[in-house]
């Protein structure tokens, strides 16, 4: 582990943690670092987040599949960066994403326990450290609907996150037509308009405040 020192010792994970501390920590617990080849899978989604990664050499990227099974890259990751820490702060039961090395790589796997023991983080600050981490996830996953270009794709963002979140194509959404809207940025009328569309051309079926994705946009 004292071969990876310099470059773990660069994350905003240790700042302001002395020498003595620093070395003390790592002394007194059992880290697994992982050697990945290019294209290895080191975290997959819908796994239960127990880890939070630090990239010590090479190139990592999270991936994301919608609903449809459509793959982006949402980062690429390099030394010292970490990884999967706000979901694992969040509480949240599954990964949303997967992380797999760009490159033959290597990675400091952190038990997310030591991680708030090493700090001395009390009841109240990880809670409070929850709180956050959840509210980033939530503006996180409106950004990413919000930044299409346009109001049938943000539309089409929107539903297919949500039928992913609840692993079925028929699911309620937590909005009536003016709130979606507002969460989605658009005149009511504008998205009215598209609603209604994406029903004529077979892609949804909708009813009030519950969705059907029947295929998708091409």
């Amino acid at each position: 582990m004292q071969n990876y020192f310099d470059i773990v010792r660069k994350s905003p994970l240790f700042s302001d943690i002395n020498e003595e501390e620093f070395k003390k920590y790592f002394s007194e617990s059992d880290f697994n670092v992982i050697k990945a080849e290019k294209g290895q899978i080191i975290l997959e989604e819908g796994s239960a987040p127990k880890y939070i990664g630090l990239v010590l050499t090479g190139s990592l990227m999270v991936v994301r599949d919608d609903y449809y099974g459509n793959r982006s890259i949402t980062a690429y990751l390099k030394p010292p960066d970490m990884f999967a820490e706000v979901f694992v702060l969040a509480g949240v039961e599954k990964l949303p994403v997967s992380v797999a090395a760009a490159e033959k790589s290597e990675v400091l796997m952190i038990d997310r326990d030591k991680v708030t023991g090493a700090c001395g983080y009390n009841r109240l600050t990880y809670n409070l450290l929850r709180i956050v981490a959840n509210k980033n996830i939530l503006l996180s996953k409106k950004i990413e609907v919000t930044s299409k270009k346009t109001t049938r794709d943000k539309i089409m963002a929107y539903l297919t996150l949500c039928a992913k979140e609840s692993g079925s194509s028929i699911f309620n959404i937590p909005y009536n037509r003016q709130e979606l809207a507002n969460y989605l940025g658009v005149e009511r009328s504008a998205m009215s308009s598209e609603i209604s569309k994406l029903r004529a051309d077979g892609i949804i079926e909708c009813e009030r405040s519950t969705f059907k994705l029947l295929k998708s946009v091409k």
